[in-house]
């Protein structure tokens, strides 16, 4: 659980903005399936941290989740976002581009069959980051 800080602050503020809109938008539904998407890596990373070595089918499961994220990333940044919400959402996309660079290169790892518990570990350090988000001071 304690993973999920790096978008709290997101999920937080995309609840409050969406609670009380009766404009149509799709940001929601994306947003909804990227934190959906973390939620399972994390969980994912969560269960190969316990073993002791990775298999390949691990490998696969690696390789498979990384992709589903990025995809839910790429979806969410695809994603028109009402005039009130773009800054959220340009702030959050900054952020995970920040990190998607280290996921796809694990993601290749994964692909060769070369990922290692480290590489685990660095995932899960990675999406843990809190994100550091000022809808001012940009």
């Amino acid at each position: 659980m304690w993973m999920k800080k790096s978008f709290v602050i997101i999920s937080i503020a995309l609840s409050v903005l969406l609670s009380g809109c009766s404009a149509e938008t799709n940001l929601s539904p994306a947003a909804d399936q990227l934190d959906a998407a973390l939620e399972q890596l994390i969980d994912q990373m969560e269960q190969l941290e316990e073993k002791e070595s990775l298999t390949e089918n691990d490998q696969k499961i690696i390789f498979a989740e990384l992709n589903h994220f990025q995809e839910a990333i790429t979806d969410f940044e695809k994603t028109k976002a009402p005039f009130f919400l773009r800054k959220i959402q340009k702030l959050t996309i900054e952020e995970l581009q920040k990190r998607e660079q280290v996921l796809l290169i694990i993601k290749q790892k994964a692909k060769k069959g070369t990922a290692t518990q480290e590489d685990v570990r660095i995932i899960q350090n990675t999406l843990s980051d809190d994100f550091k988000i000022s809808l001012f001071d940009k």
